[in-house]
């Protein structure tokens, strides 16, 4: 089996990530200080709008909910990793 080419899906969190340093500037690593919960609590909502609609985009970002959900499950996952 070949690993997938996840390039789309890694630049779509990339820019979900843009848009939530462009959000709260200023702030560098405080997400680190955050709790995994609060990350994965944004997770839980982002994925109930894209088991609505997995082609539904958050309104503030334009990107999807998808990106969403993968971007903060990654960023609890980065956290609990780094402990």
């Amino acid at each position: 089996m070949s690993t997938p080419d996840l390039d789309r899906a890694r630049r779509a969190i990339g820019r979900v990530l843009v848009h939530g340093e462009h959000k709260r500037p200023g702030r560098g690593d405080a997400w680190l200080s955050r709790p995994a919960l609060r990350d994965l609590a944004a997770a839980l909502r982002h994925l109930s709008r894209a088991i609505e609609d997995p082609t539904s985009r958050d309104e503030e970002s334009g990107e999807l909910h998808l990106a969403h959900v993968a971007a903060r499950v990654m960023l609890a996952l980065e956290r609990i990793e780094r402990r």
